[in-house]
């Protein structure tokens, strides 16, 4: 494993964020597993290996990216299309490996500034990594702001997520052009938290559960380590801040 800085990010925008003009260190984890499930049907148990492939590779060059970043591609050996960093050998139901993944990304909250916890599909760019940035320098420690991950199917672009399940509570916010509102899902394939935040989370959340809180095992993950927060997704307009989605979850729009 070592830290990537592929490109310096503008430094005004370093001084703006930390003070300094230095990136912030963020650890990635990658969520990657390719075979057989337990109880589990999705692209990671059927899609062709080359697609699959090219998919996971896409979301590691994009973390890569993102200057003073260190990626952690994390799995069950055997069951990979990429090289390991991290390997659960020991983890019995495969779908218990988002939980895995971040009860381990944990024990290194002391050593960065930022935490990313993603499935490997799911495309994250710096533009959005970015709004995150923004939007925790002026908000609480107890708010987060969730991008919504999109699918697109014949031209048209959809939150899967929001469509999963719909619905939003009276919780909303102004940030910049947007309306940010919480959705009743906290799901986005996804968790991007800073180190207060982090902490925040585990003095509140037990990441040793692996019971189902929403959806499947990996949406619970994220909604477990999720749950102290008020989780601001956009609403308008609701592509404000986005990850894609590569595989697409449902059929039809």
């Amino acid at each position: 494993m070592s830290v990537f800085s592929c490109q310096w990010w503008p430094q005004q925008w370093l001084h703006q964020w930390f003070g300094s003009a230095r990136p912030p260190r963020v650890l990635c984890f990658v969520n990657h597993y390719f075979g057989p499930s337990q109880g589990f049907r999705g692209k990671s148990t059927n899609q062709e290996a080359s697609v699959r492939m090219w998919y996971v590779q896409n979301v590691v060059n994009a973390l890569k990216a993102l200057p003073g970043s260190k990626v952690v591609v994390c799995g069950v050996p055997g069951c990979a299309l990429i090289p390991l960093d991290f390997e659960f050998g020991s983890l019995q139901n495969p779908c218990h490996l988002v939980y895995a993944s971040l009860e381990r990304m944990a024990l290194e909250v002391g050593s960065w500034d930022y935490f990313i916890n993603i499935e490997d599909d799911v495309l994250l760019e710096s533009a959005a990594f970015a709004q995150v940035l923004d939007f925790d320098k002026e908000n609480l420690v107890n708010e987060c702001l969730l991008p919504n991950r999109m699918e697109r199917q014949e031209g048209n672009a959809y939150c899967v997520d929001l469509q999963a399940t719909p619905g939003w509570t009276c919780q909303f916010k102004k940030f910049k052009a947007a309306t940010l509102r919480v959705g009743v899902s906290p799901h986005s394939g996804l968790s991007i938290l800073s180190q207060a935040k982090l902490k925040y989370a585990l003095e509140r959340v037990d990441l040793t559960r692996r019971d189902t809180i929403i959806g499947g095992p990996m949406a619970s993950a994220y909604a477990n380590i999720h749950s102290p927060f008020s989780l601001y997704r956009p609403f308008d307009p609701v592509d404000f801040v986005t990850v894609v989605h590569q595989d697409n979850w449902e059929s039809s729009v």
